[in-house]
């Protein structure tokens, strides 16, 4: 089961990040928010000694099991991640970093095979073509 996003976000900071195969990453610090959507869709997390690495995470896949938030990525996935000094916003390019990083479509763009990646979920589905 995802997290389901009419919860107050702010439960998500200070729980334990692991990976699908429960090895802990780290501590989630802050959701970042699509500007363009209003969706939530970043995670960063404090990895390293005393938590002085920080990654973003896609939101995407998330879910709660006990206490910890299990993300979609593998531990050395996430740590491999772009690095920024984000402080409350990333720019188009550094979020594109992190797209390509994680291999995931951005939310709403519909590539040239004709699939748009769904808001809500990440997943690509198959763009309705009008004429």
């Amino acid at each position: 089961m995802t997290i389901d996003y009419s919860e107050d976000l702010r439960d998500l900071t200070g729980r334990h990040a692991v990976d699908p195969d429960g090895d802990k990453i780290g501590t989630i610090d802050e959701v970042y928010v699509d500007e363009d959507t209003g969706e939530p869709s970043w995670l960063t997390v404090k990895t390293g000694w005393f938590g002085s690495n920080v990654s973003f995470v896609p939101i995407q896949g998330t879910y709660f099991a006990g206490d910890d938030v299990v993300v979609a990525y593998g531990k050395s996935t996430v740590k491999e991640a772009p690095n920024f000094d984000a402080e409350g916003h990333i720019s188009r390019e550094e979020e594109m970093r992190l797209y390509e990083h994680y291999n995931v479509q951005r939310p709403g763009e519909t590539t040239s095979a004709g699939r748009v990646a769904d808001t809500a979920t990440g997943v690509d589905q198959v763009a309705e073509m009008t004429r």
